[in-house]
């Protein structure tokens, strides 16, 4: 039969070992499933091209606001 110490010290580090795992990394931005509106930051006014429908842009040197854009 196995004592608690010996038994133990094995089970503890391999669970320690699977929840300190690191998670899979997700791409950051728009993906194509993406419906949901942002806000867009830069220097200076924003382009026509910038965003889509109901996005926010902030001018980071004025910080003015813009949008949403229609």
């Amino acid at each position: 039969m196995f004592s608690f110490p010996t038994f133990a010290r094995p089970l503890l580090a391999f669970l320690l070992f699977t929840y300190l795992l690191p998670t899979p990394a997700f791409a950051a931005g728009r993906t194509n499933q993406s419906a949901t509106n942002t806000v867009l930051n830069g220097k200076g006014a924003p382009s026509a091209k910038i965003g889509i429908n109901g996005d926010f842009y902030i001018d980071v040197l004025t910080f003015n606001m813009y949008g949403p854009k229609a």
